[in-house]
């Protein structure tokens, strides 16, 4: 092969490569555009929702509702009684001590 044919096949391979490299950089670029054209809109709506709930809050306090309160104020509710096991390892209860009295 002639040193010139293979500086023009290198140089065109070279070009291709170029071209596909910065086209893959441009794909990139517009995904991580839209990214962070996606994180404004959330944003966006998760700011509008606080603004909702501070003024669904403030209307609630202006009115002596006890809905704002209910939640960082609520009754405990009685909890009933139940019965309690404890187990201890050797105990009656065991697998092991049962296993040595089947075994007798």
């Amino acid at each position: 092969m002639k040193p010139r044919a293979f500086l023009g096949s290198a140089s065109v391979f070279l070009l291709l490569g170029g071209a596909g490299c910065a086209h893959g950089e441009s794909a990139a670029d517009k995904q991580i555009a839209e990214l962070r054209e996606e994180i404004h809109k959330v944003q966006a709506d998760r700011d509008r929702y606080e603004q909702r709930v501070n003024q669904l809050e403030l209307a609630a306090q202006a009115r002596g509702d006890g809905a704002a309160t209910a939640a960082g104020g609520a009754a405990p509710v009685a909890t009933p009684n139940l019965k309690v096991v404890h187990l201890a390892p050797g105990g009656a209860d065991s697998p092991d001590s049962t296993a040595a009295g089947a075994a007798d």
